[in-house]
């Protein structure tokens, strides 16, 4: 990506590190967990997919209180971090 996209300052770059990284580490494993069964890549396990349910939510709600008072996660414009969570999260609406 560009720099626009990465960061334009080192706080802003590590800003968008730190929502690549949740993505990563918060997002997608909960939503894999989800997700997979309905798709048949894992077998059903209704303990687990609930209790993904309740993660999505968790992590759902802390990105809803970020957002409220911003429109972008970094800075004013689109970031790699906001095109990462929103495909980190596309599985989770497309099924």
């Amino acid at each position: 990506s560009n720099d626009a996209l990465r960061g334009s300052t080192p706080q802003a770059s590590a800003q968008v590190l730190q929502w690549v990284s949740f993505a990563d580490s918060e997002i997608i494993p909960p939503a894999s967990a989800w997700v997979f069964p309905t798709l048949g890549i894992m077998q059903f396990n209704k303990q687990a997919t609930e209790q993904a349910k309740e993660e999505v939510k968790r992590v759902l709600a802390v990105l809803n209180q970020h957002l409220n008072t911003r429109t972008f996660l970094v800075g004013e414009r689109v970031s790699l971090a906001d095109i990462t969570v929103v495909c980190s999260l596309l599985w989770l609406y497309k099924q």
